[in-house]
């Protein structure tokens, strides 16, 4: 770090614009280079222990550095540890950019809302508006088609206004050009998108520390982006050619189709929810997963355990009540975990209302999906059962006995 002293470090820490302004996430970032230095990081350490502007400023940037860096784990760490800082107003963006860094979000609408609050409160700060964007990106890149077409009706256009916003008032910040290209390949402006990971490209500072890194990621962006061209130009194909089949066949396009998912459920239709006052266990799924859930729910009914699950209740306005109400009245909260369910907003959002009301919660792990750092961070010290440790019907055996115990089932 060369000859610069705690002072002097506290007085640059304490010359950051103030938080609301368009410069300070910028300022921040710039600092946040200097934390490689371990003298310079030990005494932002030391700063961010007070409760004022300048102890703000340090917390902000070592999680900025971690961030970057892609600890999620010492990021976290670092917000618990400084609860003090609560009072400012970036304290609640800091955990935000946790959330949606880490990919341990839960309920996306109520990250979404929160960050669109911040945006309009601020005048559309570049440094919100960009975290609103990254968030709704993220959301949609990790949901499957059904839940992302509902966050792309109700929050594409918001996010295209924010990331313009940005972009007007930094011209020349390449990862603002990146966002905005990721953000119109999910409304399928292939072109123009990869269009803008071009000037990221060329905008990107050649003198930054992680350079090559940055230019990576541009890289992997515009290879999804064409990617994904070719899959909507092949999914466009087969739609036509659907269509013309079926107008030879002269089949209507109000054809009813039982779907995969219905066949199951009309195979387990003696299968009933409990609806009482006694304990029953909650069970979030995913759809694509019915067939292996429904038989583990089935052989949890036979064991005297009490289930409610939606049954293939199709979605109203009144069926978020109806789940909220179930997940709020439930002893136990059992989430089958998958990679199918990872990427529904439906099975996060009642997650994260478990989470929320304190429920014991159960994570069934029916396949090997990949928790994110941050999933893996506020899951792991829940109770889980993996289907791939066990053989035969051992693995139902085992959910049986721990809903059993937990519920004290005889």
């Amino acid at each position: 770090m060369g000859s610069i002293t705690e002072k002097e470090i506290f007085e640059e820490v304490s010359r950051l614009p103030d938080e609301k302004s368009a410069e300070y996430a910028s300022c921040v970032a710039k600092l946040s280079e200097k934390c490689a230095d371990k003298d310079y990081f030990g005494s932002l350490k030391e700063i961010q222990k007070g409760t004022d502007k300048t102890s703000f400023n340090a917390f902000f940037i070592i999680c900025t550095y971690y961030r970057r860096n892609k600890d999620f784990e010492l990021f976290y760490n670092n917000i618990e540890n400084n609860k003090q800082l609560g009072k400012h107003y970036f304290f609640e963006f800091v955990k935000l950019q946790y959330l949606v860094n880490s990919e341990a979000i839960f309920d996306y609408e109520e990250v979404l809302t929160k960050a669109y609050k911040y945006v309009v409160e601020s005048s559309y700060n570049s440094a919100i508006c960009q975290l609103l964007c990254n968030a709704y990106a993220t959301i949609c890149e990790n949901s499957d088609i059904e839940s992302r077409k509902a966050v792309i009706e109700k929050w594409g256009d918001i996010a295209v206004r924010c990331i313009d916003a940005s972009i007007k008032q930094n011209e020349h910040y390449a990862k603002f050009y990146c966002t905005k290209g990721r953000i119109l390949c999910l409304a399928k402006r292939f072109d123009e998108a990869i269009s803008l990971i071009n000037i990221a490209i060329s905008k990107e500072e050649s003198n930054r520390r992680d350079y090559s890194l940055a230019i990576s990621q541009y890289q992997f962006y515009k290879m999804n982006f064409i990617l994904e061209q070719r899959l909507n130009d092949c999914n466009t194909l087969i739609a036509d050619l659907n269509k013309r089949l079926n107008e030879a066949l002269n089949i209507s396009d109000n054809t009813t189709v039982s779907t995969e998912f219905y066949d199951v459920i009309k195979k387990y239709s003696d299968l009933n929810i409990y609806e009482g006052k006694e304990k029953y266990s909650f069970i979030s799924y995913a759809h694509r997963d019915a067939e292996i859930v429904l038989n583990i729910i089935d052989k949890m009914a036979k064991e005297n355990i009490n289930i409610w699950f939606d049954k293939g209740i199709k979605p109203t306005k009144e069926w978020p009540e109806v789940l909220g109400k179930h997940i709020s009245d439930c002893d136990t909260f059992v989430i089958m975990l998958s990679s199918n369910s990872l990427k529904s907003l439906n099975v996060r959002a009642e997650l994260a209302l478990a989470l929320n009301k304190n429920k014991k919660i159960v994570v069934i792990k029916l396949d090997n999906a990949e928790l994110s750092p941050g999933m893996s961070l506020q899951l792991g010290l829940q109770q889980m059962i993996v289907k791939s440790e066990f053989v035969g019907e051992d693995f139902e055996k085992e959910i049986v006995k721990t809903i059993k115990e937990i519920d004290n089932v005889e």
